[in-house]
């Protein structure tokens, strides 16, 4: 596999939540408490590593300092952090190019809206939390997510979801899997959110610009992984 160095940027902030925990169990659901953490601002790297469904997988490479400004403790337990990853399914939903749609999606009357960017963002909110000692490890997602909106301008929510393309007042399942093989002597904390499908669009009255919005779908389930060496 080629190995790429790159920013991972998205349409919105790629953010995690992670659980702070005791490693007292050897597989557990169990949140204790919970944080944000926020990497897009540091640079990833592909994995050497091949995922076991797909996904794609990135190393945070200066994981110390991403742990350090997250408050994220490099030892827990006695058992030393190693690293940071990300893993990211594919997903079955069509990310659109904003420059192919229309310029504007119009109706009866004002407002018209006009899609300006597209993508996906892993989202902040915590599906589940689990640590897994060496062995095969699997963690199974199924569950419903609602869409969120974000405006600085009101317009009817039935207004938006026809632009958009998608109810952005509705919940959706999503489901995925994702499994590995935590090698000898390692302690994986393996953290799911979900993943949305991005819009950001602009809102005119008249001819004029008057505000702007982001809409996300939940369209799947993506994955943190903080290592720790035993």
């Amino acid at each position: 596999m080629k190995k790429n160095t790159l920013k991972l940027i998205f349409a919105a902030a790629f953010t995690f939540i992670f659980a702070l925990s005791n490693f007292n169990e050897a597989s557990a659901n169990t949140l204790v408490n919970s944080c944000t953490y926020d990497f897009t601002s540091y640079t990833l790297k592909e994995s050497d590593l091949e995922s076991n469904n797909g996904s794609k997988i990135y190393d945070v490479i200066d994981f110390e300092k991403a742990a350090v400004d997250n408050n994220i403790p490099l030892e827990l337990d006695g058992k030393e952090m190693m690293g940071i990853s990300i893993y990211l399914p594919e997903s079955n939903e069509v990310i659109e190019d904003a420059d192919s749609l229309p310029n504007f999606t119009t109706f009866a009357g004002p407002p018209s809206i006009k899609v300006t960017n597209t993508g996906q963002v892993c989202g902040v909110e915590l599906i589940r939390s689990s640590y897994f000692p060496a062995g095969n490890a699997k963690m199974e997602i199924n569950q419903k997510v609602r869409a969120q909106l974000s405006a600085n301008v009101k317009v009817d929510l039935s207004v938006i979801s026809a632009a958009l393309g998608f109810d952005v007042s509705k919940e959706y399942m999503v489901t995925e899997t994702w499994s590995d093989k935590v090698p000898a002597g390692q302690t994986w904390n393996v953290v799911a959110n979900p993943t949305y499908l991005s819009k950001q669009y602009d809102v005119y009255r008249d001819g004029k610009r008057t505000g702007d919005g982001t809409a996300l779908k939940p369209i799947g389930v993506c994955f943190g992984v903080i290592k720790y060496k035993d």
